[in-house]
């Protein structure tokens, strides 16, 4: 019984030292400089994360209005090529929002031996085309809005209509000032007479 009450009495004495070491906790100094490092790390990861999200999202919003923007453009000069001839009495030229009226023998209904189509922004500011045959269909996404649309009709010195140019700038639909990117585009499409 003896050697059992010397045992817990010497491990007793050395409960605050193991192997040579003191056992001791932080200072107060010490957890506010190791607070203060770990705030500036994760501040700085904060920020870098924050850049990368911003500049992806300024990356889709002008990846967005380029494609739409090509997209309109390449539309309004398809139609112009497959044109007979621009309906003058229900284009608007030489303003914004321009519109215009295309006699076409692309898509007839049945029956007939021409048809029109009309190039137009819509209200809630998307390039959309109107066909006798098919109703109304917006070419640019619901994500841009088309915030300039200038026709100008371009006549040759004989008098002979020649063609149409074009002139489109689309903007990101957003709030955020940051991300609305607008984007030109002009072209010019010869009427081919068909």
């Amino acid at each position: 019984m003896k050697h059992i009450t010397y045992n817990i009495k010497h491990k007793a004495s050395f409960k605050f030292q193991v192997s040579g070491f003191k056992s001791r906790g932080f200072s107060l100094i010490e957890f506010v400089i190791y607070t203060g490092i770990i705030a500036l790390v994760v501040l700085f990861l904060f920020e870098f994360l924050v850049g990368i999200v911003s500049n992806q999202s300024r990356g889709s919003a002008r990846e967005a209005v380029i494609t739409n923007a090509v997209t309109a453009i390449n539309s309004i000069d398809f139609e112009v090529r497959n044109a007979s001839y621009i309906y003058d009495a229900t284009s608007v030229f030489g303003s914004s929002p321009g519109q215009l009226s295309l006699s076409t023998t692309q898509n007839l209904p049945e029956g007939e031996t021409q048809t029109y189509v009309d190039l137009f922004v819509s209200m809630d500011q998307k390039l959309c085309i109107k066909r006798e045959t098919s109703g109304v269909e917006c070419i640019t996404s619901d994500k841009v809005n088309v915030t300039n649309l200038q026709f100008t009709k371009v006549i040759l010195t004989d008098g002979e209509e020649s063609g149409i140019q074009t002139s489109i700038t689309v903007e990101y639909d957003t709030n955020d000032s940051d991300l609305v990117t607008p984007f030109t585009l002009q072209s010019f499409a010869r009427l081919r007479n068909y």
